[in-house]
């Protein structure tokens, strides 16, 4: 994945970084192998320089996050079904409500047929001009009439 940085450093901070841990990995999966006896074990150096890597990649003040209780999970739980059913409730009534946009429609348009077919014609004709990309703004308030906008290009 690319990196989007600010600054030359960051970039440089954040290679680092990524090289650091990289290494640390390694030197993780080295130490592992090295406790189960597939590897030898290692140097009393290598070990130094395995904590300096470590303290290079990890926070010195990381705090570790608590895993919550049973109850703040069921709690959280039935906070997130009750959203889900607020949701859900709010996609039908939303549903609903286009349901009778649609039927008002077509209600119109099959009356608009009955009396006057040319009218009819021309309301399910397609406009195939695209919308504008650039609108003016909406104002609530009239512009004021000291102001002058710049000229358009």
């Amino acid at each position: 994945t690319a990196r989007t940085c600010t600054t030359m450093t960051a970039c440089l901070a954040a290679s680092r970084r990524g090289l650091l841990a990289v290494r640390l990995a390694g030197q993780q999966r080295w130490l592992s192998k090295a406790a189960k006896g597939k590897t030898p074990a290692p140097a009393a150096s290598d070990a130094v320089a395995f904590e300096r890597l470590k303290e290079q990649v990890l926070p010195v003040g990381a705090r570790k996050v608590k895993r919550p209780s049973p109850e703040v999970l069921e709690q959280r739980a039935q906070l997130a079904k009750q959203w889900s059913r607020a949701k859900m409730r709010e996609e039908h009534v939303d549903r609903l409500r286009l349901q009778d946009i649609v039927a008002a429609r077509d209600n119109a348009l099959a009356t608009l047929r009955a009396s006057n077919p040319t009218l009819y014609t021309h309301a399910v004709t397609l406009d195939p001009t695209p919308y504008p990309i650039a609108m003016p703004p909406v104002t609530d308030t009239p512009p004021l009439s000291t102001l002058h906008p710049p000229a358009e290009k």
